[in-house]
């Protein structure tokens, strides 16, 4: 019987901006790719190439640079915690730094669902500034 020849997932980009979801994305495809593929059943060593060759040349570089203790050398589920670690932890950076922003700005976070505090007035202040804008544009005015 033949083998099933399973799609490839596209590479993972370190460089995506929202990293964190790209990467769960990604991983799961990853895991449907090993499954489809029956490379769930080869050796450690095999599936990390694998796992490196799927991921494409930043993974591969990203991997060249993390440290390795003997155990984890050909390990594939120690390369994808930390890949996980290092995609995860840049989104953690980039939320803290926006919190970081809006506190020097003196900006309030809100919840989930809460409303915003003024939006009646932020509503009244747009359809100000376009009732404004409509009668200038038919008094001539600008």
């Amino acid at each position: 019987m033949a083998d099933t020849v399973a799609r490839l997932t596209p590479f993972l980009d370190l460089r995506d901006g929202n990293l964190a979801l790209t990467y769960v994305a990604w991983k799961r495809q990853l895991d449907v790719y090993l499954l489809a593929s029956g490379y769930t059943e080869k050796p450690p060593k095999i599936r990390r190439a694998i796992i490196l060759s799927v991921g494409g040349p930043q993974v591969i570089e990203a991997a060249a640079q993390f440290t390795y203790t003997k155990k984890e050398q050909n390990c594939p589920d120690a390369l994808l915690k930390k890949l996980e670690k290092l995609c995860t932890s840049r989104q953690n950076v980039i939320v803290q730094a926006h919190r970081q922003d809006l506190a020097a700005r003196g900006s309030k976070t809100r919840k989930r669902g809460q409303k915003p505090e003024g939006g009646a007035h932020f509503k009244n202040t747009v359809l100000d500034i376009c009732s404004n804008r409509w009668a200038k544009s038919e008094t001539g005015g600008h």
